[in-house]
């Protein structure tokens, strides 16, 4: 019986389609991740500054606890952003950003710069089908599945040179693929003429 319903939700799940991002959906979901990460940081800064202000006029335990606990939610909160707007997770290293892909996906694109630095790094690269790699990465892990194409962002010779390629060889590589353009605002004409962002 419990043979018969693991068998069942296999079979939903493998019916389930995997998702696709098209590159304008990618430039969107970039915009709005940037967005919410300016409001996290100023949020953290502020709450950093409350931190300083009871340490001061109060008790510094009271500013430390503050200070622990503004850090816990830039940390849980990045996370959660991260997630819901790019299907990644992310870590510092010496050079930049390293990345690895969240769930699994038909097509995902891995950006150029995440948190005001280059993403030098993809960890994980099994969650995708067919995967869009940005030319400042300069080192890609291995992965139990690899994708089964690869859009490379730059020159035959820039992917050589990237450290673990080979990791990647039963995929289907492009060199030299587009990557998006960030959305253009809109214009917006106000009452008198001028011309304004929205």
């Amino acid at each position: 019986m419990e043979s018969e319903r693991i068998q069942g939700n296999q079979t939903e799940c493998e019916k389930e389609p995997l998702r696709s991002v098209t590159a304008e959906e990618f430039s969107v979901r970039l915009q709005r991740f940037e967005k919410s990460y300016l409001r996290l940081v100023i949020g953290c800064a502020c709450g950093a500054a409350l931190a300083i202000v009871l340490a001061v006029f109060f008790r510094v335990s009271v500013g430390f606890v503050a200070a622990i606990g503004v850090a816990f939610a830039y940390r849980l909160l990045l996370s959660d952003c991260l997630k819901k707007h790019l299907s990644l997770t992310c870590e510092r290293n010496p050079d930049g950003v390293t990345v690895s892909v969240v769930g699994e996906w038909d097509e995902l694109w891995i950006p150029a710069r995440l948190l005001w630095l280059d993403v030098t790094e993809v960890k994980a690269a099994c969650g995708a089908e067919c995967l869009h790699i940005p030319k400042s990465v300069k080192r890609i892990g291995a992965s139990e599945e690899t994708p089964v194409r690869i859009f490379y962002e730059g020159s035959a010779e820039e992917w050589s040179a990237v450290v673990g390629n080979e990791s990647l060889y039963t995929a289907e590589l492009a060199c030299d693929a587009a990557y998006p353009r960030r959305p253009v605002r809109a214009r917006k004409v106000d009452g008198g003429g001028a011309e304004r962002n929205s």
